[in-house]
């Protein structure tokens, strides 16, 4: 109870902060699980990173995946299982492409205007998030992010039926959409319906154990 307790207030705070504090995290910094929305753009200049190694790659894709890059972290977390098909990093690697990257290939044009959005909502900017997320999505109907972000300016604003309704649309693209379900959950929450809320919340935790 103590942890699902710390759970909660986790996912509260970092829904309220709407990736602040993630905006400016170093590349080096990411870890599994702790992006709490889906593309955020770095003012660092991209290193070159070495990636010889199962373990250097799961690294790669994890921090390709914060900086919004999808099929760049989706390659590098492919190599990491081919490298490692039986061992524990591969198994990691697996289960990050599983819960942390779209279902479906995203085209760079969709990865860019993703970030866009992001950071516009980061900045206060909700009408022209508004516009980005929802043109986004007219165009890239398959790519998830796109409405988990979305329903994250819904949340903003109090539009939580609009927010349930943008989550359940990724959550039929993407059943694994471990986000979403967080996202869900804070909905859910907010609804005072705390018996789904708690049942998105333990759905999010089994798909980001690893």
């Amino acid at each position: 109870m103590h942890d699902q307790n710390n759970f909660r207030e986790l996912i509260r705070t970092a829904v309220r902060c709407a990736g602040a504090c993630l905006l400016f995290l170093p590349l080096y910094a990411c870890s599994i699980g702790n992006a709490l929305q889906d593309g955020i753009q770095t003012t660092q200049k991209q290193e070159t990173i070495q990636h010889d190694s199962p373990q250097d790659n799961l690294k790669l894709g994890m921090r390709y995946q914060k900086m919004g890059r999808v099929e760049l972290s989706r390659a590098a977390l492919l190599r990491a299982i081919e490298q490692d098909p039986e061992g524990k990093i591969g198994a990691a690697a697996r289960s990050f492409l599983r819960a942390r990257i779209p279902v479906k290939t995203v085209a760079v044009e969709a990865e860019q205007r993703n970030i866009v959005g992001v950071n516009q909502r980061i900045n206060g900017e909700w009408k022209a998030a508004r516009k980005t997320f929802s043109d986004l999505i007219r165009d890239y109907p398959d790519f998830e992010w796109a409405y988990g972000n979305f329903a994250l300016l819904a949340i903003d604003e109090n539009k939580l039926d609009e927010a349930q309704q943008l989550l359940q649309r990724a959550l039929k693209i993407n059943p694994n959409y471990a986000n979403g379900w967080i996202y869900m959950g804070q909905v859910m929450r907010a609804l005072k319906r705390q018996a789904e809320a708690d049942a998105c919340e333990k759905k999010a935790r089994q798909l980001t154990s690893f």
